[in-house]
């Protein structure tokens, strides 16, 4: 499990974001905590801020190495943000990854986005599809972990908001392909 980190300390991270006016940098700086420190644009950039934080908490985690030695990729598969308060320019907030709970198709992560004075700005729900090669037997996020870790683990149960925010999922899905039965271009 070299350049890993403990199981614990893989399903989360955390980042800094400093939101100046004007133009988007990044660059990373490898510490103690992992951060990232960013200048980004305007409010606008949440998501685009966020997936940087996924792929910087693949990295970090030691998932991203598993993932790529095993052949496959990620998608984004579905995400949702919600707004609590607007970030002004030059506010600098933290950015908080976490595995919330996984399946056999997929790794479901919350990501934060946190003031100063620890107020959570806004919120992000993400499902992180694995994507196997074709002709591969699919690979589950389960596997990935258990051959990271080298050792059996047990995905955490959903939380509540998690469930709906499925259930949610489901149900639009289902309604599309109903519709896309009726619908027919001309």
């Amino acid at each position: 499990m070299s350049g890993t980190l403990p199981i614990a300390d893989a399903l989360q991270s955390a980042n800094v974001c400093i939101f100046v006016e004007g133009f988007f940098a990044m660059h990373f700086k490898t510490h103690r905590f992992h951060k990232i420190h960013s200048k980004i644009a305007v409010f606008q950039r949440y998501l685009r801020e966020c997936d940087f934080g996924r792929y910087n908490h693949w990295i970090i985690s030691g998932i991203w190495k598993e993932l790529r030695k095993l052949k496959c990729g990620f998608t984004l598969g579905a995400s949702t943000i919600r707004y609590r308060r607007s970030l002004e320019l030059g506010n600098r907030v933290h950015l908080q990854s976490k595995i919330l709970y996984w399946d056999e198709k997929a790794f479901y992560v919350e990501q934060r986005l946190i003031n100063e004075d620890n107020f959570v700005c806004a919120t992000v729900i993400a499902k992180q599809s694995v994507i196997s090669p074709k002709g591969q037997e699919s690979v589950t996020p389960q596997s990935i972990l258990e051959a990271l870790f080298r050792k059996p683990v047990r995905a955490p149960e959903p939380p509540p908001e998690l469930e709906s925010w499925l259930k949610y999922n489901i149900a639009s899905s289902d309604r599309l392909k109903d519709e896309r039965n009726k619908f027919h271009y001309q």
